[in-house]
Parts: C-alpha cells; sequence; structure tokens
C-alpha cells in the first residue's frame, strides 16, 4: 500500500463550512475523503497504484463535481502529495499532485546519420 497526502489550502469561500469538498473516486464514484475544509490535511492508505479522483462538493455524494483532477500514482511504500489551491478570484481553483502522472513530451531534435 501507499499513502495519499491531501492538504486543502484553497480559500474558495468566505466561510469554512462553505470550503467543505470530497474526493471521489472517477471509476465508481465512491467517496475517498469525505468533508474536507479549507486548512484541513487527511493521509490516506491507498492500494498502490493510478488513481483518477475528482472533487466534488461536500454532501453531494459524488455528484456534483467542482474539479478534474489529472490521473496521478501512489507508489507502494511511499507517499504520493496533493494540494488544493486557487481562490477562484486570482486564481483557478486547482489540485496538484506528486508524483505528476500528466504525460510529458520532450521534442529531441532530429539528426542525421
Amino acid at each position: 500500500t501507499g499513502r495519499l497526502r491531501l492538504s486543502h489550502l484553497a480559500p474558495v469561500a468566505s466561510n469554512i463550512a462553505s470550503t467543505r469538498v470530497d474526493l471521489c473516486n472517477a471509476e465508481d464514484k465512491s467517496i475517498l475523503v469525505d468533508n474536507l475544509a479549507y486548512r484541513e490535511t487527511r493521509v490516506l492508505s491507498l492500494h498502490a497504484g493510478i488513481y483518477q479522483v475528482y472533487v466534488s462538493s461536500a454532501g453531494f455524494n459524488c455528484g456534483l463535481k467542482l474539479l478534474d483532477v489529472p490521473p496521478f500514482a501512489v507508489p507502494a511504500g511511499s507517499i504520493a502529495y496533493a494540494y488544493a489551491i486557487g481562490n477562484l478570484i486570482q486564481q483557478p481553483a486547482s489540485l496538484v499532485v506528486v508524483p505528476d502522472l500528466t504525460p510529458q513530451y520532450q521534442y529531441l531534435p532530429r539528426t542525421e546519420r
């Protein structure tokens, strides 16, 4: 198993109760983390693997999607870190995950032989 350390650092509302969100599994729409409020951090034990999740407004059983999250890995015996950031005014809300599995492309120059 691995761990996911999730921190809610996105002040998206004027009161704490309105910042609560759920982290949902995109495959089966199950709740992985419920009622996570601004400035809270939780650590989850998860099976090692690649995860596709989204952020939902709390209290809607993963039915009110707020934010899609790029796929990320939870390595066996390691910790993946996820940070919800942005305030919806100066910066859009997003979730930064480390290690990041978003496809990265590197273009190398073509050489003649």
